[in-house]
This record gives structure tokens, C-alpha cells and sequence, in this order.
């Protein structure tokens, strides 16, 4: 466990839920508000609208192919809403974006359980071809078989022996890394990003600011866990609020930076709402 999460759990046995929110929220605002600008490139960014979204997220061609592939999927992992795992209906979603946008390289950033990890390969494998190929970046050895072993993983094999059984380990890159260290240290250039490792404020800022150094020209940056103006669009009371401000002062900093929530996907996603939390960074 790390020592921030042993702290965090320590609060949270004494405080209400309510007022350790709310101390977790502006501690990372201060630690936000500290860190120092940084110049980026929007312009690397493919310009996307609500409309191309809405495109991608409504192709019939690709929602066939997504039947096929999402029930090889779960011949090893489960096509539910299962502890930390990205639900069901964004792994849809994200499997739609890269069938649509076609990245021959991608990078996700926070392997956690490797749920994401299967539809992004496994899209990568059907639309874009076998030069596609996928790094995934976590602060812990994912693919560690004491860690797989845990009650409240969805599959009792790790996201490696997953990739294996479906034929796609190949394609994936497995890094055990700090986020900010790997994109310091790699040479590779990306065309989809996927940000969704830690979560606070300055965290999600550094990441994004790494990812756009390492995009390729043209490519893509998707953003899970933002909600916009820190609202409760899922309805559950979990709201994470370190994406919306990390991103709210990158677009302050960089006005040409703009960001589009999917908002509500044409299929389910949790608690039976159709509401997602994935965002796309776009330029204006």
C-alpha cells in the first residue's frame, strides 16, 4: 500500500467521509496551486468535436465488431462492474475511440487491473492492424501473482496471463514505473493516451503535461474519472475532483487547450445510467 493510501484509510476510520474529502481535495489544490507552469503544445493535439465524438460512439460497423470482440473478452475477464476496474460501458467506449481514430501507438497510464488494457488491445488488434502496439504504465507490478490473487480483483489471472490467453500479449509493453519517470525517459511518441493513473489534482496536471510531450502529431489524449465542474453526474456521491482542476488550469494557462466531456453513451455504463466520466483533450 502506498503511504498516501495508508493515511488516507487512517482519516477515514476517525472523520466522516465528508470532511476527509474535503481535506484530500485542498490539500491538492495547494499542492496544484504550487506547482510551476509549464509550457505545452495543444497543437499536437487532433482536433476533435462533440460531433466526431458522437460518430465514433454510434458506428454500427464498430458496435458489430465490439459484440464479437467483447465477448472474446470475457471468455477471461468479466463483462461487469467489478472493484476498481474501469465499468464495462467506458471500456466500450474506449474500444470505439481507438477503432475510430486508429493509433499505431498507444500509451495508457495506469494499468491497475488491466480491464482498459483489454479493450484498448484488443481494438488496437481488430481495426488498426499488427503493427499496433500498446504501453501500459503503472506504480506497481501489475502483473505480480500475489497481487492477482486478491479477493477484490475481477479475474484470478493477472492482466499479462489475460493478454495471453487471448492471444494479444505481444502487443502490450508492461512498465512498472512512475508515470512522470517513463515519459521523461522514453524516446517513443505516441498517437493515444490514456490518463487515468493517480488521480489527484497535480498528479492528473503532470501527466497530462508529460503525455502532450510525448504525443505524436495528430494524436489523441483520453482522460477517465473527470468530472466536469467536480459535479456528481453519476449519481453516488464519488465524485474525484483532481482531473477537472488539473485540467481547468491547464486550460487557463493554455487558451487554445479545450476539453470535451463524452457525457452519456449510447449503452449502459454503472448504476444504470448511461453517464460516463471520460473526456477528450481537443484544441480549440
Amino acid at each position: 500500500m502506498r503511504p498516501g493510501s495508508r493515511v488516507k484509510l487512517a482519516l477515514r476510520r476517525v472523520l466522516p467521509g465528508a470532511v476527509v474529502a474535503w481535506a484530500i481535495s485542498a490539500r491538492d489544490g495547494r499542492r496544484l496551486r504550487a506547482l510551476p507552469s509549464v509550457g505545452v503544445e495543444p497543437g499536437r493535439l487532433r482536433r476533435l468535436t462533440a460531433d466526431n465524438l458522437a460518430s465514433f460512439l454510434r458506428d454500427v460497423r464498430i458496435g458489430e465488431l465490439w459484440n464479437d470482440d467483447s465477448a472474446r473478452i470475457s471468455t477471461v475477464f468479466e463483462a461487469i462492474d467489478v472493484g476498481d476496474a474501469v465499468n464495462p460501458g467506458d471500456r466500450r467506449a474506449l474500444y470505439h475511440l481507438v477503432a475510430a481514430t486508429r493509433p499505431l501507438r498507444l500509451l495508457e497510464i495506469g494499468t491497475n487491473i488491466g480491464g482498459s488494457t483489454l479493450a484498448l488491445t484488443q481494438a488496437a488488434a481488430t481495426h488498426v492492424g499488427d503493427e499496433a502496439m500498446i504501453t501500459t504504465v503503472d506504480i506497481v507490478d501489475v502483473n505480480d501473482r500475489t497481487r492477482a490473487a486478491s479477493a477484490s480483483l475481477a479475474s484470478p489471472r493477472t492482466p499479462a496471463e489475460n493478454l495471453t490467453l487471448l492471444g494479444l500479449r505481444s502487443r502490450v509493453t508492461f512498465v512498472t514505473a512512475r508515470s512522470g519517470d517513463h515519459l521523461r525517459a522514453t524516446e517513443q511518441r505516441f498517437d493515444f493516451v490514456l490518463v487515468d493513473g493517480d488521480h489527484s489534482a497535480p498528479a492528473v496536471y503532470q501527466d497530462i503535461v508529460s503525455a502532450l510531450g510525448v504525443l505524436a502529431p495528430g494524436g489523441v489524449i483520453v482522460l477517465h474519472d473527470y468530472f466536469p465542474d467536480k459535479s456528481d453526474i453519476c449519481g453516488d456521491g464519488a465524485v474525484i475532483g483532481g482531473p477537472f482542476e488539473a485540467v481547468a488550469r491547464l486550460v487557463r494557462e493554455n487558451p487554445d487547450l479545450s476539453v470535451l466531456p463524452l457525457g452519456s453513451l449510447p449503452w449502459p455504463t454503472k448504476h444504470g445510467s448511461h453517464v460516463t466520466t471520460l473526456a477528450v483533450l481537443t484544441t480549440r
